[in-house]
């Protein structure tokens, strides 16, 4: 039986859109190309497959001639943007509990992405990614997702606050003090996952933007609207959450991840061979899988590459890479370099 595809709410969807039109540029032709009807994006209850929309926001970006298209939309987007999830996060008690409810609840709006919250000592900090690696280029995306939870963040302080710093997944594009007066803070790339950090000191604040009372309320919504969404994780996809929680040259061992779900490492294995799987395999898909998205997203070597990814040389990550993906990293890099050009100019601005 086929998987099935992932998809993310048109809410999401349309406010990208709108920000297209108001940069003046038409956005039915592009909607189209990528097989997003009007229809679809109109209905508040549909949802459109999560690639078209990655696809979409990357092209709208190209033929905007913004290259900070997606953290321009998140800045602007109002307390209304993701739906009763922004109200959410708003009117929640405290900013702790404005996090860990928005990633509790985030699904019910996209599938197939990871985000978590978590709290250290001194910091605390919000991650965010898409799962399928091979999706790229995705920067639009990412940016506009953290770009979202920081703007969030300032509306519930009452805009009294600056992150610690920021980390992104890709390679930077333009100017890096863009980024750092946007966040107000230093702004990293090329990191193994898209992050904001904050200060654990904030996290007991209360909100200054919406009544705690809207908060239950709008928490009883969605976990019924989670209950329609979504199904118990496999242990798979368990397993696979807590490698992408962590950079792929780092990656914990077997003991430690069975240690996280509360089993033996044992019963992990046995599980794991239930559902077809093996644990080296899938340590072995993250290396590749950010290895791929590193390969489209960035012109570091084969070497460095190899090494941000956990291989000891380069020579062995050729070997495991060509292995699991049927082609040598550098051929890799070139084909997928000229399908990007490719969907780039089959994606140019629309004629008006």
């Amino acid at each position: 039986m086929a998987s099935p595809i992932p998809t993310i709410s048109t809410q999401i969807v349309r406010h990208i859109r709108d920000c297209l039109e108001l940069a003046g540029v038409p956005s039915a032709e592009l909607l189209d190309h990528y097989g997003i009807g009007p229809e679809e994006i109109d209905n508040r209850d549909h949802a459109v497959p999560l690639a078209a929309y990655v696809r979409f926001f990357e092209a709208a970006a190209e033929t905007s001639g913004n290259q900070h298209f997606g953290m321009h939309a998140a800045r602007v987007m109002g307390a209304d943007g993701l739906g009763p999830l922004s109200f959410l996060f708003l009117s929640a008690p405290s900013l702790a509990q404005a996090f860990q409810t928005f990633t509790e609840y985030l699904d019910a709006l996209q599938e197939s992405t990871f985000n978590a919250f978590v709290i250290d000592d001194k910091t605390s900090h919000f991650s965010y990614g898409i799962r399928d690696d091979a999706l790229t280029p995705r920067r639009q995306d990412s940016e506009y997702s953290i770009g979202v939870m920081y703007n969030l963040t300032r509306r519930y302080l009452g805009g009294q606050t600056a992150p610690v710093e920021v980390h992104f997944e890709h390679e930077r594009v333009g100017a890096l003090s863009w980024y750092e007066s946007y966040f107000d803070c230093p702004v990293y790339f090329e990191q193994s996952q898209n992050r904001i950090y904050l200060s654990a000191d904030l996290l007991n604040r209360g909100s200054t933007a919406l009544s705690t009372e809207l908060f239950p309320i709008i928490a009883g919504h969605l976990k019924a609207r989670m209950h329609d969404h979504s199904h118990n994780l496999t242990t798979v996809e368990r397993v696979s959450d807590i490698l992408i929680s962590n950079a792929p040259d780092n990656l914990p061992s077997l003991e430690l991840v069975a240690q996280r779900l509360g089993c033996s490492r044992t019963t992990l294995m046995r599980r794991l061979n239930a559902e077809g799987e093996r644990f080296g395999s899938l340590v072995t898909e993250r290396r590749i899988g950010h290895a791929r998205q590193l390969l489209t997203s960035s012109n570091r070597s084969i070497a460095d590459i190899a090494l941000a990814c956990g291989y000891a040389e380069a020579a062995s990550f050729t070997r495991s890479f060509q292995k699991h993906v049927g082609a040598a990293p550098s051929k890799w890099r070139k084909i997928n370099s000229k399908l990007t050009s490719a969907r780039r100019t089959g994606a140019s601005r629309p004629n008006t």
